[in-house]
């Protein structure tokens, strides 16, 4: 791993409302601090702006944010 990169979980999900199912991540591209781009193994239907992505490692909770 390289300076100032992030380690990304094997086994990382995404919901992306609540009681949705856990979707798993692909890819996970840091663009800057505050923006990065998720590549989902499954599409999620009708993903709006302004709803909110949460990401899990198995049962782990590890942090989120808003769609753009």
């Amino acid at each position: 791993m390289k300076n100032g990169e992030e380690k990304i979980p094997n086994s990382l999900t995404v919901r992306m409302r609540h009681r949705a199912k856990l979707i798993p991540v692909k890819k996970l591209n840091k663009l800057s601090n505050s923006h990065w781009v998720a590549e989902l193994e499954d599409e999620v239907r009708a993903l709006t702006p302004g709803q909110s992505a949460v990401f899990y490692s198995e049962a782990e909770c590890l942090g989120g944010g808003i769609v753009i």
